[in-house]
């Protein structure tokens, strides 16, 4: 195993559309960093609107205990409402982080082992007797790799936006899926029910459902009041737009719990830039999450070249001029119906940089996650 060494692809940029752009507050922007003000970064935000061709975004920054808040675009189509930084956005994936951190709290506090087999919780799944927590961590389990983009699995999801699956039916019927390979020896596939059944150790152990744990051990802890796990929309929801036969579809005001529920500990966030922002400080700057040799294991590779530790990745940004990569991040990106987010932190800057955008669909194709990378590299070359 080896610490991640700087190393990307070149991040793509969108088209051009042009879009309504917000400002910075002076009331966002805490501290004297003048590098963090809006004429430096807003236009940047502004441009990953124009790029994403989503209806806005939302940038945090954060360095040396001073932080800023940006917005650009609106937040509800109809009405043509101002996007506002402070919204919540679903942030999907962004969960990771927070569900590998809950592990290895109970790793540090011996009452889990990364070498602990599957098979001690969830003795059905497929390959569970030879399946660890650390590569279910690293995504090197050969656990399925089958997704919201698998068109059966869509089409089970639609019959019924407003079904909750139980974490127990999720396992149930990823069972049946066809694994990827053989544990820790198949490399790296990401995969969300391998978070999904962590989700469901954590629950054992501790003998409450995941999202109980989940706020009463980090979430209250770290005084993230804007986050939640949750199944359907919550106060303060930024509208997050899909597009259908060309029509952007507000996907906000649509029951959702059918898509959050399976997602579940791999998924299921709901978020604030500025929470995102604390939480990425708290994790890689103090040891109020894990321990500094903990955060190590998290950011060393455990299949070399994966670029993906214990519930973090090596993220972009890549030079935006097509030039030598900068040095590298560490963070997550979140996709769930409606939105996509990107949460990063840069430790020879100790800079945290949080982007989220309220579409995943527009201009008739799904959106990636190639402007937001593209933002990334500008935020960290501005500062």
């Amino acid at each position: 195993m080896k610490t991640f060494i700087v190393s990307c692809l070149l991040c793509s940029l969108g088209g051009l559309l042009s879009s309504c752009a917000g400002e910075a507050r002076e009331a966002d922007v805490e501290g004297a960093d003048e590098a963090l003000r809006a004429p430096r970064l807003q236009p940047i935000v502004d441009r990953l609107v124009e790029e994403s061709g989503a209806p806005g975004a939302i940038v945090g920054v954060s360095r040396a205990g001073q932080r800023a808040l940006f917005a650009s675009g609106v937040d509800e189509l109809l009405l043509g409402i101002p996007l506002s930084p402070e919204r919540v956005f679903r942030a999907g994936s962004l969960i990771k982080p927070l569900t590998a951190a809950l592990v290895l709290q109970l790793v540090e506090q011996k009452q889990l082992r990364l070498d602990d087999k599957l098979s001690q919780w969830v003795p059905s799944f497929p390959n569970a007797a030879a399946i660890t927590l650390e590569m279910l961590l690293s995504h090197t389990a050969g656990v399925t790799t089958r997704w919201f983009d698998d068109p059966e699995l869509q089409q089970s999801l639609l019959l019924d936006l407003t079904r909750e699956f139980a974490p127990r039916e999720v396992i149930e019927m990823a069972s049946a899926w066809e694994p990827v390979g053989a544990p820790g020896e198949v490399g790296m596939h990401y995969s969300n029910v391998g978070y999904i059944l962590l989700g469901e150790v954590i629950a054992r152990v501790l003998g409450r459902p995941y999202e109980e744990v989940l706020e009463q051990r980090l979430l209250q802890p770290l005084g993230l009041g804007d986050t939640s796990y949750a199944l359907s929309s919550v106060p303060g929801l930024a509208h997050g737009y899909h597009e259908l036969a060309s029509v952007p579809l507000d996907v906000s005001v649509l029951p959702q719990a059918s898509f959050l529920s399976m997602a579940g500990a791999a998924g299921a966030l709901h978020t604030t830039a500025s929470d995102m922002l604390r939480f990425m400080h708290l994790l890689f700057e103090t040891g109020r999450v894990v321990t500094p040799q903990t955060r190590t294991r998290m950011l060393t590779e455990v299949a070399a070249g994966s670029g993906y530790g214990l519930g973090v990745m090596l993220l972009c940004p890549c030079s935006s001029d097509g030039k030598a990569p900068h040095p590298g991040g560490f963070g997550h990106g979140g996709h769930v119906p409606g939105y996509w987010s990107l949460a990063a932190y840069f430790p020879d800057k100790r800079l945290s940089v949080v982007i989220a955008i309220n579409a995943d669909a527009a201009r008739g194709a799904l959106l990636d996650r190639s402007s937001l990378d593209a933002a990334l590299a500008r935020i960290y070359e501005t500062l």
